[in-house]
C-alpha cells in the first residue's frame, strides 16, 4: 500500500507584489503541523502488523472503465487487457512493474476528462497528478499558473482550465546492437544472409522510420511505397538497404498510380521487419527497446517516419505539423517520442467514412502547432524555421519532466458498469493516453491496541494526498499521547478536532481529514464486536 503522494504540499511561489495573488496562496496554505507530519509521519506502518486488537478500513479502490488506454512499454492497450508483469510508465516517467489486476462492479457517477491527448472516463474519487487554477483573473497567465504547486486531486474536483501533468519518459536504454536470430531455411539458396548482429545507428533508425510509415510485408519480401514526387526518399532507401544489409533493391515506377515501389526480395530481411514492427498498417509499432534509446538518436527515426507519413508547413499563416496513421499504438508512441525531443503535440481521432465512394479506416493525427515544438521540429527534419512573433498554445508549456496540458472539457455521468485498476510497483502510478493516475483512491487502513480500555499504540497505511497523510499521522498522536486515549473519548474524535490540531488545511482538502476519524470508529467497533464474541 502508497504511504505517501509523493507530492510535496508547500507551495513553491508567493507573489508579495500582487495581492490577489497572496490571497490565494493563503487559500493553499499548509501550516507546520501539516507539513511536519506529511514529509515526518508517525506511526506510519509499512506491512500488515500481527496482535492487534482492531482494525478499520475506510475509503474505495478508485478505478476506470474498461476503455481507457494504458500506456505499456511496447505499446498502448486497453486497461482491461493490463497483466501482471506488464511494465508501465509511472508519474516519474520510469518503467515500472504491475503488481496486481482489480476488476469490480459499480454503480455511481463516472467523470470524464478531455485534454488534446485524448478523453479518460473514471470514478470520481480517483486522482489525477495535475494543477488546481484558481478563478482569479491573475491566472490567466501562463507565468503565475507556473507558480502553482502540483498535486493528487480527485477526478471530481477537476475542471475545465485546471492543468493535468504528463510525465516525460525519461529512462534511456544504451543497447547498441540490435541481434538477429533468423535461422536460414535448408533449402533456401537465394536470400543472402544478413548480419546476425546490427550495429544501432542513426542510418538504421531513419530506414526503420520509413519502413514504419509505408513499409509492408510479405513472406519473403518487404517493399516501401512512395509518391511519384519522392524520388529523394526512394533513392536514400535503397542507399540505406545496401549500406546496412548490402543488399540491392528494386525500384518500380508506377506513374498512372502516381507512386513509385521499392521491393526488397529476401526471407531473412523480411523475417526480421516481421518481428520488428508486426503486419498491416494497423498493427504497426515503434520496437520497446527503440523506445528506450537516447532521444538524440531517435531523431533519426523521426525524421523517417514524418518524410514517409507526415507533413509540415511553416510558410502558412498558422504553421503546422500533422502525422497520420491508423495504427493506435503507434499513435501514442509517436506522441511519447516528440516528448522526449521537447515538442508538445495534439493527438485527434478521425472517425470511419466514406468520401466520394472510397472508405477511410478510423486513423489519429498527431498535431504540433506550437512555435517552440515546431522549431525543434523542423530541426530534425533538416528544414529552415521561420520564426514568427506569434506564439500558439500558451496555457501550454513544458519541462524536463512534464508537458502541462490544460482540461478542455468535463462531463459527469451516472453509470453501471464493470470498472478496472491496476497495483503499480514503487511509484504507484500509470500513465493512460492522456493523464497522469494515482493506483489506487484515497484508502485508509488503521490498526490498534487496547490496554486497561485506553489505545495504546496506533498504527496505519493510506492511499492518498498529502492532507490524508497528515492528518492521519495527527490523529495518530492523538490517541496515544498521554498514556493512550480512552476509547469512550476516541469514539467522540471528529475531524474538526483533527484539523484543529493540524492548525487547519485548504478548503478542498478538508474531506481528506474525514477518512482517519471513520477509520478509527471502524477499529474500534473492530475491537468491540470481537470482545463481545
Amino acid at each position: 500500500m502508497s504511504t505517501k503522494c509523493e507530492t510535496c504540499p508547500v507551495k513553491s511561489k508567493c507573489s508579495k507584489k500582487n495581492p490577489d495573488l497572496k490571497k490565494e496562496n493563503e487559500e493553499w496554505f499548509y501550516s507546520k503541523e501539516v507539513k511536519e507530519h506529511f514529509f515526518k509521519p508517525k506511526n506510519l506502518l509499512v506491512d500488515e502488523p500481527k496482535g492487534f486488537d482492531g482494525t478499520g478500513e475506510v475509503g474505495s479502490p478508485a478505478c476506470l472503465l474498461s476503455d481507457v488506454l494504458i500506456h505499456t512499454n511496447s505499446k498502448i492497450d486497453f486497461i482491461k487487457n493490463i497483466l501482471v508483469s506488464n511494465n508501465v510508465i509511472s508519474h516519474y516517467g520510469n518503467s515500472k512493474n504491475v503488481t496486481k489486476t482489480f476488476k469490480r462492479r459499480y454503480n455511481g457517477e463516472i467523470i470524464t476528462i478531455k485534454n488534446q491527448f485524448g478523453e479518460n472516463s473514471l470514478t470520481s474519487d480517483h486522482l489525477i497528478y495535475a494543477i488546481k487554477v484558481p478563478s482569479k483573473w491573475i491566472y490567466r497567465h501562463t507565468k503565475y499558473k507556473k507558480s502553482l504547486t502540483p498535486a493528487w486531486f480527485h477526478a471530481e474536483n477537476l475542471k475545465k482550465g485546471d492543468i493535468c501533468l504528463y510525465p516525460i519518459p525519461n529512462d534511456i536504454n544504451n543497447v547498441k546492437y540490435l541481434n538477429v536470430d533468423i535461422k536460414r531455411k535448408k533449402y533456401d539458396f537465394r536470400s543472402k544472409r544478413i548480419p546476425n548482429k546490427i550495429k544501432i545507428t542513426g542510418d538504421l533508425l531513419e530506414l526503420f522510420g520509413y519502413y514504419i510509415a509505408e513499409g509492408h510485408h510479405r513472406r519473403t519480401e518487404i517493399g516501401f511505397t512512395f509518391s511519384i514526387n519522392e524520388e529523394i526518399y526512394v533513392q536514400r532507401v535503397k542507399f540505406l538497404i545496401k549500406k546496412i544489409f548490402g543488399i540491392d533493391v528494386k525500384i518500380t515506377k508506377r506513374k498512372k498510380l502516381n507512386r513509385i515501389d521499392i521491393s526488397i526480395y529476401n526471407l531473412h530481411i523480411s523475417k526480421l521487419f516481421k518481428n520488428l514492427f508486426d503486419r498491416g498498417a494497423v498493427n504497426k509499432k515503434v520496437p520497446d527497446f527503440i523506445m528506450w534509446l537516447n532521444p538524440k538518436l531517435q531523431r533519426k527515426l523521426i525524421l523517417g517516419l514524418w518524410r514517409g507519413d507526415g507533413y509540415i508547413d511553416i510558410k502558412r499563416k498558422y504553421p503546422r505539423a500533422v502525422y497520420s496513421t491508423i495504427s493506435l499504438s503507434l499513435a501514442n508512441q509517436v506522441k511519447l517520442l516528440l516528448l522526449r525531443q521537447g515538442i508538445i503535440p495534439s493527438v485527434y481521432r478521425e472517425k470511419e467514412k466514406i468520401i466520394k465512394g472510397v472508405r477511410h479506416r478510423k486513423s489519429y493525427r498527431i498535431h504540433v502547432g506550437d512555435m517552440k515544438s515546431l522549431e525543434r521540429l523542423s530541426s530534425i527534419l533538416g528544414i529552415k524555421f521561420i520564426k514568427r512573433k506569434r506564439r500558439l498554445n500558451v496555457n501550454i508549456w513544458c519541462d524536463n519532466s512534464y508537458v502541462y496540458i490544460p482540461i478542455t472539457n468535463t462531463k459527469k455521468k451516472k453509470m453501471r458498469t464493470v470498472v478496472y485498476n491496476l497495483e503499480v510497483d514503487t511509484d504507484h502510478s500509470y500513465i493512460s493516453d492522456s493523464l497522469t493516475l494515482h493506483n489506487c483512491g484515497d484508502v485508509m487502513k488503521l490498526w490498534i491496541w487496547i490496554e486497561k480500555d485506553r489505545i495504546k499504540k496506533c498504527k496505519w497505511q493510506t492511499f492518498g494526498c498529502a492532507s490524508a497523510i497528515a492528518s492521519t499521522s495527527m490523529l495518530s498522536v492523538m490517541v496515544t499521547e498521554k498514556g493512550g486515549m480512552k476509547i469512550s473519548d476516541a469514539k467522540k474524535i471528529t475531524a474538526k478536532d483533527i484539523l484543529k490540531r493540524l492548525g487547519g488545511l485548504p478548503a478542498i482538502k478538508i474531506h481528506c481529514s474525514v477518512l482517519g476519524d471513520q477509520a478509527l470508529r471502524a477499529a474500534i467497533n473492530d475491537y468491540e464486536s470481537k470482545k463481545k464474541q
